[in-house]
């Protein structure tokens, strides 16, 4: 599900048990992205986590 509001951009999915949701804000030439992953099993969630460092680095 994408949700934009303003000028910050809203992406939440769910898959296997987890929920996550990230949002994107741009100030200038500054850009805020946290990300936030919750489910009931800390491997998945620490899995999940991993994946999203490796597509970001």
């Amino acid at each position: 599900k994408l949700e934009d509001d303003d000028e910050i951009t809203f992406v939440m999915f769910s898959k296997n048990g987890l929920r996550a949701v990230f949002a994107t804000g741009v100030s200038g030439s500054i850009v805020c992205s946290p990300v936030v992953i919750v489910g009931n099993h800390r491997a998945t969630i620490v899995q999940m986590v991993d994946r999203i460092r490796r597509a970001l680095s």
